[in-house]
């Protein structure tokens, strides 16, 4: 979200029209007031779309909306703290299968969705600590349709929590941060009378810990290892190391190494369209390691140039798989 000019209020609108009867409008708000900054936002986007199945069927459209407000406040200097809430709501229209058949066909089909977030968080800085204290909630619904009869339904929330503290001396800097997230999701059946209807939870512990160092004014290392404790999966830590080397004025060689991994979503793991998807409960994260090499030069505020060399490795991919016999598709980790 942007930030409000100081000392002053900023106005912003849009208005666009084009084929296919699309549309779009949009506007800004942003002010500052004292120690309290304001920015509010909507949105609006239309378009009848086009027949992507045959060309002379009907056209499958869509209709977005958004808003967002944002506050900060800055009581004295070192501190902040401030919220942000974003709305997103929708419906698109597309071709999907005969039930019959389990062809792909010009059907009536259309999804309508539903997205609200907010974030609070708190910045402060007392004898060079450093400090974020941070929390959010996240609400999703989606509804499937088949003209006006409802065909399943799923919702889902997640709500975490994160703290983070450094410490900075002349030569070094370490940082230990930590969050804690918990997530839900609901699936309701209404095209196979409840039989794909479900409850789930899964929770995340994370801690991290990262040091950066410049040992001379030519060389600089930074270091960190994170720890990710899942409550449906096994646990996992993975780290990430970089040096920076200076040779000659304005020249910088740079290299590293970094691990990662990403969990497979709630529809990954438990998602279901009747005929045509159902998910997968047995995934696991997706994994990767990465090296990389480059040369930097800066030749000032026109120019600069910069050449990378990287390597890297992704493990367990999580991937569609389709299954011609009976039409359907579900998620797998690629061997």
């Amino acid at each position: 979200t942007r930030s409000a000019p100081v000392g002053g209020v900023s106005l912003n609108g849009l208005a666009e029209y084009g084929s296919l009867d699309s549309s779009r409008l949009s506007a800004q708000a942003l002010t500052t007031a004292g120690n309290v900054e304001l920015v509010a936002t909507s949105g609006w986007m239309r378009s009848e779309g086009i027949d992507s199945f045959s060309g002379r069927g009907d056209r499958d459209g869509f209709d977005h909306r958004n808003a967002s407000l944002k506050a900060v406040y800055r009581p004295t200097e070192g501190i902040e703290l401030g919220t942000v809430a974003h709305w997103v709501e929708g419906e698109s229209e597309f071709d999907g299968f005969d039930p019959v058949t389990f062809r792909h066909a010009d059907t009536l089909d259309s999804t309508r969705n539903r997205i609200g977030a907010v974030r609070t968080w708190a910045e402060f800085e007392r004898g060079g600590w450093p400090g974020r204290l941070e929390g959010s909630f996240l609400a999703s619904a989606n509804r499937n349709l088949l003209a006006t009869e409802p065909l399943n339904r799923t919702s889902g929330r997640r709500f975490s929590v994160g703290a983070q503290l450094s410490r900075e001396t002349d030569r070094h800097l370490v940082t230990l941060a930590a969050e804690h997230q918990g997530e839900d999701f609901r699936a309701r059946d209404q095209a196979s009378f409840g039989a794909a209807d479900q409850d789930r939870s899964r929770d995340l512990a994370a801690a991290v810990v990262q040091w950066r160092a410049e040992w001379f004014p030519w060389l600089t290392t930074d270091l960190a290892l994170r720890h990710d404790s899942f409550s449906a999966f096994d646990d996992a830590t993975s780290a990430r190391a970089g040096a920076t080397v200076t040779p000659a004025e304005r020249l910088s060689v740079i290299a590293g190494y970094g691990e990662g991994i990403a969990q497979p979503t709630f529809y990954d793991l438990f998602g279901f369209f009747p005929g045509t998807f159902k998910g997968n409960p047995g995934l696991g994260p997706e994994r990767s390691r990465e090296w990389y090499l480059g040369v930097r030069w800066d030749g000032g505020s026109r120019l600069g140039l910069w050449l990378q060399g990287f390597s890297g490795t992704l493990r367990e991919e999580i991937i569609d798989v389709f299954d011609p016999a009976t039409f359907r598709s579900t998620t797998a980790n690629a061997p």
